[in-house]
């Protein structure tokens, strides 16, 4: 695993970054920051754009993609994106069980200060106590952390993955639908299950899936 990680270390070095900052910025201020910053500074792009984008982490992405790289013949990826799937979903949704965390609204109702909140037209608040970890988080850092490993050798294509994720991210906090910590521990997830199952596809390889990989103009065969 640590060898998908030096090959990959631009994306890492960035995620690991961007995960240390948000780490440090809750202890710097309150979790009702984050979301009374938002609800100041919405402006209708901003809201039209964190509700579609949100999509990304859902289970959408994992099905494209999927069919996408079986009609191109890339069956080793198909296989990456489509496990992805099933084991951050299963994982998400076990550890949702397990910590049954109210979400952001549940909360700031009981504190009396929903109402303070502007919200984003057209968005449910969701009230259960499946808030941590961040579903959307996790399935966004997963299949976009597995794109990210196809375009090994295109560090521009890699950085745009990793920014798609961390929008997705950043977009359930915008909705009011997470904390930031559901978000940040969620993509941490998501980056592992995707580690984790492409290991396991490289060092167990599904008979009649070839796992040559086209990378820009080049090909790369991963060892």
């Amino acid at each position: 695993m640590l060898t998908i990680i030096q090959q990959n270390k631009m994306y890492f070095a960035s995620y690991f970054l961007i995960f240390v900052i948000v780490f440090i910025w809750q202890f710097q201020y309150e979790w009702l920051d984050a979301f009374f910053i938002f609800s100041n500074n919405r402006t209708p792009f901003g809201d039209v754009f964190f509700k579609l984008w949100t999509h990304l982490g859902e289970e959408y992405p994992f099905i494209i993609f999927t069919i996408f790289f079986l009609i191109i013949g890339e069956k080793y990826w198909a296989w990456q994106i489509a496990m992805g799937g099933l084991v951050v979903l299963s994982v998400s949704l076990g550890l949702k069980e397990l910590f049954a965390v109210p979400r952001p609204a549940a909360v700031l109702e009981s504190l009396g200060i929903l109402s303070d909140i502007n919200t984003v037209e057209g968005v449910t608040l969701l009230k259960g106590s499946t808030s941590f970890p961040s579903g959307h988080s996790a399935g966004g850092f997963c299949i976009w952390t597995l794109l990210a490993f196809r375009f090994l050798g295109n560090p521009v294509a890699q950085i745009a993955c990793l920014i798609t994720a961390v929008l997705v991210a950043l977009s359930r906090v915008y909705l009011i639908l997470h904390f930031p910590d559901d978000t940040l521990f969620g993509s941490a997830i998501g980056v592992a299950v995707a580690i984790v199952v492409h290991h396991f596809l490289q060092e167990k390889p599904i008979i009649g899936v070839n796992k040559t990989k086209v990378i820009a103009v080049h090909t790369v065969t991963p060892e």
